[in-house]
């Protein structure tokens, strides 16, 4: 009995037996997107609820992704030079009867360079730069 194709919100291409997203909302280019349209400046957890929101748009089932891997992809952009630390947004906590003794204050980073073909797949880059490839 042959199996029935779901519908699916974006291109079907098989990509290590999954799908491909659109180039929009892949990580890397969607950050790069999000600071050009934030004056060169984000912060990993709001880009991190904006592509929630946007990827739940092109589908609902979609799983995002954690945050720890959007700070593994600012680190993998850090260290290719294309974006920089500069400063730190102070912690806004709503306690709503809750106590946190340890909020953190969360890293400002700035664009460098968006021109750079980096950006397709920092990762690759970065393990290429550092001879692991």
């Amino acid at each position: 009995m042959a199996k029935k194709n779901k519908e699916r919100k974006w291109e079907t291409k098989k990509k290590f037996g999954g799908y491909q997203k659109p180039d929009e909302i892949k990580t890397s280019n969607f950050i790069k997107n999000y600071f050009l349209s934030h004056n060169n400046e984000a912060y990993p957890m709001a880009v991190h609820t904006a592509l929630k929101h946007k990827i739940k748009k092109y589908n609902p089932k979609y799983h995002l992704a954690s945050y720890r891997s959007m700070w593994q992809m600012f680190f993998y952009l850090k260290k290719l030079k294309l974006i920089k630390e500069i400063g730190e947004r102070p912690a806004s906590i709503s306690t709503k009867g809750r106590v946190y003794t340890k909020a953190k204050p969360t890293k400002i980073f700035e664009l460098i360079d968006d021109t750079s073909t980096a950006w397709d797949n920092p990762k690759g880059h970065y393990y290429t730069l550092m001879g692991w490839d």
